[in-house]
């Protein structure tokens, strides 16, 4: 890659390698994070334990417990749904709070669960409280800044939330402006938001074996003439091969686009009108946006005029992918998830 080296995992067909899965099993530093409140020992400990207080700060999260040493504690999100969990393992009034933190559907590798404590520490007429998050491993942290996903984002957005709710009454940030994946939402033309990663993943894509229709001209009247052409065909090709992914490829000299399915193997047959092509793939910068397809233009707007030159990343001559990692049939739209690559 010229220019720029995109620093972050390799992945192959969205599956870790031997190496990544060595990775995820390695201990990482305990994550330390203080700040100084204006408040008293007492008001502090209130905020962390009351849920007239704990919403304000907490992105409208609730914490459901018994308040004494060993009892279950869960997280309940905005809506009401079960979030992390874990049990009270210090509790010391105005002093100390500290509870195991497990997250549903955490499939990371642990010697034993996670655990966050609170230390309330009386200073210069006010508090310095100590947070202090253990047994962790290095994928419980991201290098990306701009999000609120992984605790060493989503700490310091709260406790300088309940610093800022204790001394003015309200919250600092405007969650307004955070999708729910906790990425930025960016703004769009029509004064809405976008959910859209902002930094960018190096990933190499494998060699696909890839199943197509190709449109030639404008790339807003061509990607729905392509898919369009592509969603009948779909029970032919199934026929002759299995379907592992939905993916297109497009390029600009000239506007090409290719609606298509990666299949598992090279075709007998095809239906009337459509390619197979052994797609090599290669070294790719991925963003990943969340929301509905119709956002995607807009998308790839912030990729290529505002993230590529901001980073000075020079693309390669190939083909650019958007992978579609869900079913639209049975996703909501709010929740669609797509993979924008540019070949470097």
């Amino acid at each position: 890659m010229a220019k720029t080296k995109l620093k972050s995992r390799v992945k192959t067909n969205g599956k870790k390698t031997a190496g990544e899965k060595k990775a995820a099993a390695k201990p990482a530093p305990d994550f330390t994070y203080y700040i100084h409140i204006g408040a008293g020992p007492e008001k502090v400990w209130e905020a962390l334990t009351d849920n007239q207080f704990i919403p304000l700060y907490f992105f409208g999260h609730t914490i459901k417990a018994d308040w004494k040493l060993g009892a279950e504690l869960r997280f309940h999100r905005p809506d009401g749904s079960p979030a992390d969990y874990g049990k009270i393992t210090r509790f010391e009034p105005s002093k100390v709070l500290a509870y195991t933190f497990q997250m549903p559907g955490d499939k990371t590798k642990r010697a034993k669960p996670t655990e966050v404590a609170f230390e309330i520490l009386p200073m210069l007429g006010g508090v310095k409280l100590m947070l202090t998050h253990t047994n962790l491993t290095n994928l419980d942290t991201e290098k990306n800044p701009f999000t609120l996903r992984g605790l060493n984002n989503g700490w310091p957005a709260i406790v300088s939330n309940l610093k800022s709710v204790l001394e003015t009454g309200k919250s600092i940030l405007d969650m307004s402006q955070m999708g729910m994946d906790g990425n930025l939402r960016l703004p769009k033309k029509d004064g809405g938001h976008m959910s859209l990663t902002t930094e960018p993943q190096e990933v190499k894509w494998p060699a696909t074996h890839y199943v197509f229709v190709e449109k030639v001209g404008p790339f807003m009247e061509t990607a729905k003439e392509a898919w369009n052409a592509l969603h009948p065909a779909v029970p032919k090709i199934v026929e002759n091969s299995k379907i592992t992914g939905y993916m297109a490829l497009y390029k600009f000299k000239p506007e090409t686009y290719r609606a298509g399915v990666a299949v598992a193997s090279k075709p007998k047959h095809l239906p009337e009108g459509f390619s197979y092509e052994l797609f090599k793939g290669g070294n790719y910068a991925k963003w990943v946006l969340t929301g509905p397809y119709t956002d995607l233009p807009e998308a790839c707007g912030y990729v290529f005029d505002k993230f590529l030159p901001e980073k000075k990343i020079r693309m390669r001559k190939g083909w650019c992918i958007e992978n579609y990692t869900n079913d639209p049939r049975i996703t909501p739209e709010k929740d669609l998830v797509t993979e924008i690559l540019i070949p470097v």
